[in-house]
């Protein structure tokens, strides 16, 4: 099933949508749950296995990381007035292939735009 099949925005999309807002605000993320497993299966059974392990793993861990008691980095992003923890910068990048001389956004995206990758011609060459 493909987003923009005619399966999926009249018949798969509004089931759901219909299932999310019928449940209890609880249960929403089950339905959402089942519904994009049953998505998946849909595409592509056999990988379901995975997506399910894929799903329980990242929860239980997710559940491990909320149990864990406060330690020193937790401790520093859950201080009052930090509610909004800024990202650790990042290194300047002097060799970048997206810094260019000038500062404006048309030669950002000259810069970006010469760095492309040329169609290859050795398909053509192996007959």
């Amino acid at each position: 099933m493909v987003f923009a099949s005619p399966i999926f925005l009249f018949l798969f999309l509004p089931l759901t949508l219909a299932a999310y807002f019928a449940f209890p605000q609880r249960w929403r993320n089950g339905v959402l749950l089942v519904a994009s497993l049953a998505f998946y299966a849909w595409g592509e059974a056999r990988y379901l296995p995975l997506i399910v392990g894929s799903v329980v793993f990242n929860w239980t861990l997710g559940r491990t990381i909320g149990r864990t008691p406060d330690g020193p980095a937790r401790s520093r992003c859950s201080q009052p007035g930090n509610e909004d923890p800024q990202p650790l910068p990042l290194p300047p990048l002097s060799r970048s292939p997206f810094r260019s001389s000038g500062s404006s956004p048309s030669s950002w995206i000259l810069r970006v735009s010469v760095l492309r990758p040329q169609p290859s011609h050795a398909a053509a060459s192996i007959r």
